[in-house]
């Protein structure tokens, strides 16, 4: 049950995050049309794109945690015993939870200096606290991935 809804939420993410992209790519091209053909640059292209990048980011670092896809160096790792490399893989994850989880608790944070604060975009006037939000689900759901392949054994 557990791996299904994981594994539902970070599809969704992952989903949301291909058409953030899809939607960067046609904004800059169209930008950059804009601009070639005919000397007038779409002023929002940039702050569009910063907000889909507020998107794709935090949940490619889910969706890369979720698939065991982080890029790693084990130059010593692969030699050590197999005791050993179970201790090593338990505090490497355990740092990595801790982080995600004071990442996680400080995107509460910044959503609430966001409402407070009133903080919108500068040309679309777009409110900025939705993008924290995600933040704090996709931190979130980072956090429980890595505890769950901790708690499993998963080393990949």
């Amino acid at each position: 049950m557990y791996s299904k809804i994981i594994k539902l939420l970070v599809n969704a993410m992952i989903g949301l995050s291909c058409a953030a992209l899809m939607t960067m790519m046609f904004l800059t091209a169209m930008d950059v049309g804009m601009r070639y053909f005919f000397n007038n640059p779409l002023v929002w292209s940039t702050e569009l794109t910063e907000i889909c990048m507020g998107i794709m980011v935090p949940a490619s670092v889910a969706y890369c945690t979720f698939k065991g896809a982080h890029v790693c160096v084990d130059l010593v790792y692969i030699h050590l015993p197999g005791v050993l490399k179970r201790i090593v893989y338990v505090i490497s994850e355990s740092v990595v939870v801790l982080t995600m989880g004071i990442i996680t608790w400080k995107s509460f944070d910044l959503v609430d200096e966001l409402l407070v604060m009133n903080t919108i975009t500068p040309d679309l006037g777009l409110p900025m606290w939705p993008i924290g939000v995600f933040f704090i689900f996709t931190f979130a759901l980072t956090t429980v991935i890595t505890l769950g392949n901790t708690l499993k054994g998963d080393q990949q």
